[in-house]
């Protein structure tokens, strides 16, 4: 059940929830037109002061110093011979600058209409791994799925992977997210950056291990889009028994109204078997509602415990009488008592890695795959302030609730959850659509010492 998935931001009655097709439509090109210096940089003022008075984050993984030297440096590239583009992709860079991957922007409905209708991109989708970078698809024969991908017009694929990362917004210091988007959307990025090409020149490397160059023409949308082998991630939670002494709990998202149910009678359903494993997969679950997050660790332990430290607003904190997670949570009466594996990937975001870290910093789990997206120490979402760049056009998406998680490991606050085991699959995997991270952990639960209950 691995897989890529895009989704939009959506309003739950808890929370907003942020996930990946926002992405996708949220950089723009433009139309190639542009204002004096001035008007743009009036716009940037705006922008800077939404974030000093919606924006409780500003200064969480950066410092004042390194931010003003941000706005400084895009203020001062801008000249009357800038155009919406390229102050579109200036917006892009100082959001990705914050490190804060509930950040987002949006152009025109013009500007998106453009993308999609007559802009020209490269041809192949990519899918990048690790640092390298191989053909998911295309329409074009001329290179097969799997082919590794070495250059680009004279320049190598990683340092492109590395200079359009700075034009994508991530929690802290984390890259796995960016990984994902990126490869569902590197046509999109690669524009973004580089502008618009007529041809590419493609170095790559054959199954055979022949190195060679082609030229390929850029195409309209309407021509590159084709069948990623990326498999869709299921939609519906579910509860499957891949082995007599394993449960295999798959949840997509924290946002279906049904979550608690689906929980109280899951857990009742693993409590009349002899279950001595549960593998939780939170792949590609992009968050949901706060509570959930935390009524899913109330059946993973039997202990009182603390959830969020603190919930900021700009000017206020909130207590227990606004937010339920900022009280003591207590166990439910159905807990699982023995060894609980997660699977997670660069898509565990939001809520899904507020729950990770809970599980994490208790020691409750054993976790398989790649670094969540979202950081450990906690992230900035609930309710979003929209402000519109008024000579630009563009449209700010702020989150405006800092929430911080009440684990104990401080060091690492620009990090996500690490996995234990990291197991990110290959090319190969992609296409025999083996999936590697679930197989791994069915491998564990048969350790011998696996076979026994456990509990902190």
């Amino acid at each position: 059940m691995f897989a890529f998935s895009l989704y939009v931001r959506i309003k739950s009655k808890k929370r907003s929830l942020f996930l990946i097709l926002f992405f996708l439509f949220v950089p723009g090109l433009t139309t190639g037109q542009h204002l004096t210096a001035a008007y743009y940089k009036r716009d940037l003022d705006t922008l800077r002061k939404a974030f000093e008075a919606t924006y409780p984050s500003l200064y969480r993984f950066n410092t004042k110093a390194s931010i003003d030297k941000v706005f400084d440096s895009c203020s001062n590239a801008i000249n009357n011979g800038t155009t919406d583009y390229d102050f579109y992709r200036t917006v892009k860079l100082i959001l990705s600058a914050v490190r804060d991957g509930h950040l987002g922007c949006s152009p025109s409905d013009t500007f998106k209409k453009k993308i999609e209708d007559s802009d020209k991109y490269f041809p192949f989708s990519l899918i990048f791994l690790d640092n390298k970078a191989f053909v998911d698809c295309g329409n074009k024969n001329a290179l097969p799925t799997g082919t590794e991908i070495l250059s680009i017009n004279n320049e190598n694929i990683n340092d492109i992977r590395k200079h359009i990362f700075n034009y994508i917004v991530s929690d802290g210091i984390i890259e796995t997210k960016k990984y994902w988007i990126l490869s569902h959307s590197f046509w999109f990025y690669y524009n973004l950056v580089y502008g618009q090409q007529t041809v590419y020149q493609v170095k790559y490397r054959s199954d055979n291990g022949q190195i060679a160059t082609i030229i390929v023409d850029s195409e309209l949308r309407k021509d590159t889009k084709c069948q990623s082998i990326i498999p869709e991630w299921e939609q519906a939670q579910s509860l499957t028994y891949p082995l007599s002494n394993t449960a295999l709990l798959y949840i997509p998202n924290f946002t279906d109204d049904g979550f608690a149910g689906f929980l109280d009678s899951s857990f009742r359903d693993i409590k009349q078997k002899p279950v001595l494993n549960l593998i939780i997969d939170l792949r590609g679950n992009g968050g949901g509602r706060d509570v959930y997050g935390s009524l899913l660790y109330s059946y993973l332990t039997d202990k009182a415990f603390k959830y969020y430290a603190s919930l900021e607003k700009p000017t206020v904190f909130l207590t227990a009488a606004d937010h339920p997670n900022l009280a003591v949570q207590q166990p439910n009466a159905d807990n699982f008592n023995g060894n609980v594996y997660i699977l997670i990937d660069g898509l565990s975001f939001s809520v899904t890695t507020e729950f990770c870290a809970i599980a994490k910093d208790n020691n409750r789990a054993i976790f398989i795959g790649e670094e969540t997206g979202g950081t450990y120490c906690g992230n900035t979402s609930g309710g979003t302030k929209e402000v519109l760049l008024p000579y630009s056009g563009i449209t700010l998406f702020i989150p405006t609730t800092k929430y911080t998680m009440a684990v104990t490991d401080a060091k690492n606050k620009d990090r996500g959850i690490i996995p234990d085991y990291h197991v990110l699959p290959t090319i190969k995997d992609l296409i025999q659509k083996n999936d590697a991270a679930l197989n791994f952990a069915l491998r564990l639960v048969k350790e011998p010492w696996q076979q026994k209950k456990a509990r902190p």
